[in-house]
């Protein structure tokens, strides 16, 4: 049984990262106006040269973040880099514009992490997965959202080992 948390279902609000099998999503990614919204990037290959923590890259994923957010009306009311995972909770004014959000900083970012040319295209992917997003609800949704970026931060700094993390979709 699903358990409902206001108008949305708890299962319904997650959508993307490891919850996809295959690239192609059966259902449309869950979006809300009214709520705050978690949204995790994640790429293996942001080691090195193209980490997220190096100066000139954190200059550039910012950036990116600023003008796409006013061009899109999205407000980013937190933002975490953790090396191979960029963490955002982002509200927007509509569903169409936080998906076009969404769709044009995940290019933007792996085309200048990886100072890839408009129009030649990259060898691998950049990305590990779809985004992951989850529409934040109250109190207790935010305290999981921050414990997760918190435990992110650990790991990527090496002070916590690294725990594989799966959810469940029952």
């Amino acid at each position: 049984m699903k358990k409902t948390l206001g108008k949305i279902k708890y299962r319904d609000s997650f959508f993307g990262g490891s919850l996809l099998k295959s690239s192609h999503a059966k259902v449309a990614r869950p979006l809300s106006c009214k709520r705050p919204m978690h949204l995790v990037f994640r790429s293996s290959r942001a080691k090195g040269r193209h980490s997220f923590l190096l100066p000139n890259n954190v200059k550039l994923i910012k950036t990116v973040l600023r003008l796409q957010s006013k061009k899109f009306k999205v407000t980013i009311l937190s933002q975490k880099n953790a090396g191979t995972y960029l963490h955002l909770f982002i509200k927007g004014k509509n569903k169409k514009e936080i998906t076009n959000f969404i769709r044009t900083i995940s290019a933007l970012i792996a085309r200048y992490v990886q100072r890839v040319h408009k129009g030649s295209a990259a060898k691998k992917k950049f990305w590990d997965q779809r985004p992951f997003t989850r529409i934040v609800e109250g109190y207790n949704g935010l305290g999981v959202a921050l414990s997760y970026i918190i435990q992110n931060e650990l790991e990527a700094l090496g002070v916590i080992p690294y725990v594989s993390k799966s959810f469940n979709s029952t």
